[in-house]
């Protein structure tokens, strides 16, 4: 009888051994199933993430709006925008990867694209004509600089290869002034520009609109600015173009453009409601957000040719640029 007992406790201790043993074979056929599903699973949730660079400057605004209104959640995305203090700053970013898109300067593209980065131009932000956006040139009063003529041979405050830079070039070379005379004092991030200048630190600098706006409310001086005659100045959207590829199945980069046009008619329809968003993202003073004069913002267009290659032939004489790039106008690529 005690026999019996034993044999069957042995028996039951090797059935739960068994039992044991093809819980532990099923479980181990199942990991790499898991693990083939899982990365899957990462990947499609990670791909509605998009990182967009930009800098504290208005052209960004209609992102921003979109940001506060929920259009991208609507859209099932996840949008992260991403401030950088210089174009230097952006461009870096990008370049590493550590960006998906970025709003920016044709220059700063141009020069990605020649290190072998190849972009894709997705849409002007503000510059279609004249009357969007605009950057010029602020003296201190201090300095009895009224005109363009009065900056011959003064240095003025830019950023290297930006879009300042270019207007005020192009600002010079309407008035007549000969390149001899134009002097530059290079401070690439604009807010700094813009607090040196205003205590009198500097005589004068090229700015981006914000900046000039808030200039004139503390009685800086107004010098010029390309807001009328030839439409000097567009900003842009870029993305990289392996990042385009990552998501060409995807519907991302339309909702992004959806979310761009309904961000924008928000905007044009009623500017008035998002001066304070505007003020808080281009750290512009309480004064400023009351009644700043926001531009209107087009539609998702893609860049002209003409556009790139102005900027082009300008980055080749300055010596930013050895050689031309290609750019397709249709599709937007822009590369070596």
């Amino acid at each position: 009888m005690q026999t019996d007992k034993m044999i069957n406790k042995k028996t039951t201790c090797c059935n739960r051994f068994g039992l044991l043993l093809l819980v532990m074979a099923l479980l181990l056929a199942a990991i790499p199933a898991l693990a083939a599903c899982q990365p899957q699973q990462q990947a499609n949730k990670s791909i509605r993430l998009v990182r967009i660079g930009t800098l504290p400057i208005e052209d960004m605004l209609p992102f921003w709006v979109a940001e506060k209104q929920g259009l991208f959640n609507e859209m099932g995305l996840t949008v992260v925008i991403i401030t950088y203090e210089s174009s230097v700053e952006l461009a870096e970013a990008l370049a590493g990867g550590y960006i998906d898109m970025a709003l920016t300067s044709p220059m700063t593209a141009v020069s990605l694209a020649a290190r072998g980065i190849p972009l894709k131009l997705l849409w002007v932000a503000l510059g279609t004509d004249s009357t969007q956006g605009r950057f010029g040139v602020l003296a201190n009063p201090e300095r009895g600089i009224y005109k363009l003529a009065d900056l011959a041979g003064v240095p003025v405050a830019i950023g290297i290869d930006t879009l300042p830079e270019y207007a005020f070039d192009q600002l010079m070379v309407a008035a007549g002034i000969p390149s001899e005379a134009i002097v530059y004092e290079v401070i690439q991030k604009p807010e700094l520009r813009y607090q040196l200048l205003a205590s009198n630190q500097l005589a004068a600098a090229a700015l981006p609109a914000s900046l000039l706006y808030q200039g004139q409310l503390d009685g800086m001086v107004l010098i010029a600015d390309d807001s009328t005659g030839e439409n000097l100045s567009q900003s842009i959207m870029v993305a990289r173009l392996d990042y385009c590829e990552s998501v060409a199945d995807s519907m991302i980069l339309a909702q992004l453009e959806q979310s761009w046009n309904s961000a924008s008619v928000l905007v044009n329809t009623h500017p008035e409601a998002c001066c304070q968003l505007l003020a808080e993202k281009t750290r512009l003073s309480d004064l400023a957000a009351v009644d700043y004069p926001i531009s209107s913002y087009p539609l998702v267009t893609k860049p002209d040719g003409w556009m790139i290659d102005d900027i082009q032939a300008w980055m080749i004489e300055k010596g930013y640029l050895t050689f031309y790039l290609r750019y397709d106008s249709a599709s937007g690529v822009l590369s070596r």
